[in-house]
């Protein structure tokens, strides 16, 4: 089953930051791949020795059970942020999800966006995980924390279609020309001369291939192959901050960077395919991509409906305390954490809010996309696993209300699926694909 919302909304998109603070941490439970070796790295000599013997103490005390050491040289920021309860506690879902830990050793060191970065190799007792530790080298604090299965990959060439129903060839999107993003686009291997709808896959949060691929599922790949097979074109790009990771500016960055421009121009360039009906081009946004789904729309004009995919109902840091809440936090704990969602809006943009700068939260609570929705009069159709633990029943609810009455909307909670609409009875390290139903009522919402 898919993780927390920690791990898909924030996480991908976190992964990129210097500093990370309690998001960082708590994502890696569920990130987790197949024990693999890591390549073999020596940290370059020009890191300092005293830096890298803190970021080896941390790591050894959470493995010796005392959060509290862990927690010595950790800035205040990160120790009123990460208290030694929900550290310790996250530690522990670690070993409860990847085994006993075993050992660790450090793999690669750096001096990038002016911090010192220290990656471990985490080697549990069923996977191994990357941790990263990073320091101010002025101060010397821990200013930053991340378990993670490791840097997204460089970007791998589309699989080969094995698929005789399917048709895919290789496209290029992008807001910025010089740093275009790989894109994919299927089509039914048998449709004469009619023109076809058309939908764009629009991501989550964070950098992401053209696929969503975790660990071996590949849901996008699986919902545009389905898409296919019931006459329906799917075009599906990677992020830039999967692509172009190296250049992304992530510290100034806000959804508009991160997803709103490059979406758009998928939406454009699938209108400009001689293949496609302009008349019936659709945006299929999945949880943030959901979210901005109506953004998305009415800046590529011409859409004419919407499907969000779980998309989020309530502001993310509410969510996120929800998260941790569920996760057994306690109320002391989260006192500093709760203090600052509620005086978000007055928060100076720098400050760091879950690890995350202040102005992403800040930029997402401007946007009132169910307003938007509502203006655009476009029909929407709305999905969630019954099983998601990311977006919630009431996420679901609160879209139903806003749009119920005000525009031609259509929602439906599937059974035994998770919030990447994968059967949750499935091994996640085991290949497991989208099932074909919910292709299938994305397809019938374009097609009527």
């Amino acid at each position: 089953m898919a993780g927390s919302l920690l791990d898909e909304w924030i996480y991908r998109r976190m992964r990129c930051y210097a500093g990370l603070g309690l998001l960082g941490v708590l994502l890696g439970a569920s990130c987790t791949t197949e024990r693999r070796e890591s390549p073999a790295k020596l940290p370059p000599a020009s890191v300092d020795s005293a830096q890298r013997a803190k970021a080896e103490h941390l790591i050894a005390a959470l493995a010796a059970g005392a959060p509290e050491a862990a927690e010595r040289d950790f800035s205040a920021r990160l120790r009123g942020e990460l208290p030694p309860a929900v550290l310790g506690s996250t530690w522990h879902s670690l070993a409860a999800r990847s085994g006993a830990f075993q050992s660790f050793r450090l793999i690669t060191s750096d001096h990038r966006f002016a911090k010192d970065r220290f990656s471990f190799q985490l080697d549990f007792a069923q996977k191994s995980l990357l941790g990263l530790v990073v320091l101010e080298p002025r101060s010397g604090e821990i200013v930053g924390l991340l378990f993670s299965a490791g840097k997204p990959p460089s970007p791998a060439p589309p699989l080969a279609n094995d698929d005789p129903l399917v048709e895919e060839s290789t496209l290029t999107v992008g807001a910025v020309p010089s740093s275009a993003l790989g894109a994919s686009l299927t089509l039914p291997q048998a449709r004469g001369e009619q023109r076809l709808p058309g939908v764009v896959l629009v991501p989550g949060s964070g950098p992401q291939d053209r696929d969503e691929t975790l660990q071996r599922a590949k849901p996008f790949r699986d919902l545009a192959y389905g898409l296919a097979h019931h006459g329906v074109a799917a075009l599906r790009f990677d992020k830039r901050t999967y692509a172009h990771l190296d250049s992304f500016d992530v510290k100034h960055s806000t959804v508009e960077e991160e997803e709103l421009a490059d979406a758009v121009s998928a939406v454009r360039l699938l209108a400009a395919r001689p293949e496609i009906d302009k008349r019936r081009i659709f945006v299929v946004g999945h949880s943030l991509g959901g979210l901005l789904a109506p953004e998305i729309a009415e800046r590529a004009s011409g859409v004419a409906g919407l499907v969000l995919l779980a998309a989020p109902g309530r502001p993310v840091p509410d969510i996120t305390l929800e998260q941790l809440r569920q996760r057994g936090a306690q109320a002391s704990d989260l006192a500093l954490l709760e203090a600052k969602v509620r005086a978000l809006a007055s928060l100076p943009p720098s400050e760091t809010l879950f690890g995350v700068p202040v102005h992403y939260f800040q930029d997402l609570a401007q946007r009132d996309e169910m307003a938007r929705a509502v203006r655009l009069r476009l029909p929407v159709l709305y999905l969630r696993g019954e099983f998601d633990q990311n977006v919630a029943a009431i996420d679901q609810s609160i879209w139903a209300r806003a749009l119920s009455g005000q525009v031609a909307f259509s929602q439906a909670t599937l059974p035994g699926l998770n919030h990447l609409f994968l059967p949750v009875e499935n091994d996640p390290s085991s290949e497991t694909h989208v099932p074909d139903d919910v292709s299938a009522r994305i397809a019938a919402f374009t097609l009527r």
